[in-house]
């Protein structure tokens, strides 16, 4: 039995006007996109696992280093998204949030995420040896494939959901709990993203970047000033007055303790 993390969180670039519209998609329509195998940003995605299948040209396709078109189409049968546990990692805002110029989804896995997986990083490789399997008995460990990635990714700490399925887009209904906005969003960008979590009433918090003691935290997104710095205790009883006079959105007070460490770290 795997235990799911009771959050993940899902980067996403919103640099151009296109991005940002999907973006907008997302937080509108409670849908999101749910890529094939090879439309994922790492090339050597399910190359885990080798197979021995005892048909024609296996043997070329092996010495040339390529994956077999019957793994290959049975990989593309599979849609897979994928999520992490670290929403205060500075790689994943730089990567995959170009340099903090994107947002970060934070999501429940009670309903549309409750199978997420998590990846193993490994150097290790395996063997399946298909000779007499049919079809059916090659799901599992093409299914299992796309859970290994090399120790190389494993700054990510990331889940996948990984599904047979035909669907462009799946659907997450209330899963989505809140919006993190990156630092360097544009100023356009960021007052629509605001504008649609209000009317949502969806909690949105901003990037806060302690650089002197090394982290990332969060932040509400109405406290967000260049020109003002704030001390933890500054935010814990800001938090605390919103939360007494009513105007916290809900989950915003569980949002911000469980994303933020050294915010609520008593001084």
């Amino acid at each position: 039995m795997i235990l799911c993390p009771e959050l993940i969180y899902k980067f996403k670039w919103v640099t151009t006007d296109e991005e940002m519209k999907w973006f907008c998609e997302i937080l509108e329509e409670h849908k999101i996109y749910f890529p094939r195998p090879s439309k994922l940003n790492d090339p050597m995605e399910a190359n885990s696992v080798s197979y021995s299948l005892g048909v024609a040209g296996e043997g070329h396709h092996k010495q040339a280093g390529k994956t077999h078109p019957i793994i290959e189409e049975i990989q593309e049968e599979y849609r897979i998204l994928s999520f992490t546990t670290k929403p205060d990692s500075s790689l994943m805002w730089a990567h995959y949030a170009n340099d903090y110029q994107g947002c970060c989804l934070i999501f429940s896995t009670k309903n549309a995420f409750n199978s997420v997986e998590p990846t193993i990083y490994s150097i290790n490789s395996f063997h399946f040896e298909a000779q007499s399997a049919t079809r059916e008995e090659l799901y599992q460990p093409v299914h299992d494939s796309f859970l290994f990635k090399n120790t190389e990714w494993a700054y990510e700490n990331e889940w996948r959901l990984i599904q047979r399925s035909e669907q462009e887009k799946i659907s997450f209904g209330d899963d989505l709990l809140g919006v993190i906005v990156g630092k360097n969003v544009k100023k356009k960008y960021r007052k629509k993203i605001i504008q649609i979590c209000d009317k949502k009433m969806l909690p949105c918090f901003s990037t806060y970047i302690m650089n002197g003691k090394n982290c990332i935290q969060f932040i509400p997104i109405e406290k967000d000033n260049e020109k003002y710095i704030y001390t933890p205790y500054e935010i814990r009883i800001y938090m605390k007055e919103k939360e007494e006079q009513g105007k916290c959105k809900e989950n915003e007070i569980y949002l911000f303790y469980e994303m933020n460490d050294e915010l609520i770290r008593q001084e």
